[in-house]
C-alpha cells in the first residue's frame, strides 16, 4: 500500500479493482425485490404481470418469425417454377410483415403498461411518503432546507421506480 501526504493508504496501482460476480449482483437484486415488492399495490402487480405475459407472447412471436423464415427458404428451394415461387413469396412476406407488426405492437403495449404502472407507483409513493412526513415530528428535519428535503424525497421515489422499471423493461 502507498502512503499519501494526508496519511491515507491507497492500494498499489497494479491491483485490479474487485468486482462483484454476476451471481452476486443477481442475489443483491433478489434481496432488493423482497424489500420493494411488498410496497407495490395489487393493481400495480397486476400491471407488471400483464407486461410479463406480453413479453412471453413477444418471445413466442420472435421464435415463430425465425421458424417461418427457415421454412420460407426451404420451400423456395423446393419450388421449381417462377410463378409458384412468386405467389408463395408474396404470401410468406405478407405473413412475416404481419408477424413483425404484431410483435412491435405488443412491445409498444408492454412499454406502455410498464410506464403507466411505474408512473402510478411514483405518484402513490410520493403521496405516501409526504403524508408520512407530515405526521412525524419535523424538528429533526428543520435543519434541512426545503429544496434539499424535496430532492431527497424525489431521489428516493425515483430510485424505487427505476428499480421496478429496469426489472420489467428489456
Amino acid at each position: 500500500h502507498v502512503l499519501h501526504p494526508g496519511g491515507l493508504t491507497m492500494p498499489p496501482p497494479n491491483d485490479p479493482p474487485k468486482s462483484a460476480s454476476m451471481l452476486d449482483e443477481i442475489g443483491g437484486a433478489w434481496q432488493q425485490r423482497k424489500k420493494v415488492w411488498p410496497l407495490v399495490s395489487r393493481s400495480d402487480k397486476a400491471g407488471f404481470f400483464a407486461a410479463v405475459l406480453v413479453m412471453a407472447v413477444v418471445a413466442l412471436l420472435e421464435t415463430g418469425i425465425a421458424i417461418l423464415l427457415g421454412r420460407f427458404f426451404d420451400r423456395v428451394l423446393k419450388l421449381a417454377r417462377g410463378s409458384d415461387v412468386l405467389r408463395f413469396a408474396g404470401w410468406s412476406l405478407a405473413l412475416l410483415a404481419g408477424a413483425y407488426v404484431a410483435k412491435e405492437s405488443l412491445m409498444l403495449l408492454r412499454r406502455w403498461l410498464v410506464q403507466k404502472t411505474t408512473t402510478r407507483i411514483e405518484r402513490d409513493m410520493t403521496v405516501r411518503l409526504l403524508s408520512h412526513l407530515l405526521k412525524v415530528n419535523l424538528d429533526a428535519l428543520s435543519r434541512d432546507r426545503v429544496g434539499a428535503l424535496h430532492g431527497r424525497i424525489s431521489r428516493c421515489v425515483e430510485g424505487f421506480v427505476k428499480f421496478l422499471k429496469i426489472t420489467f423493461t428489456d
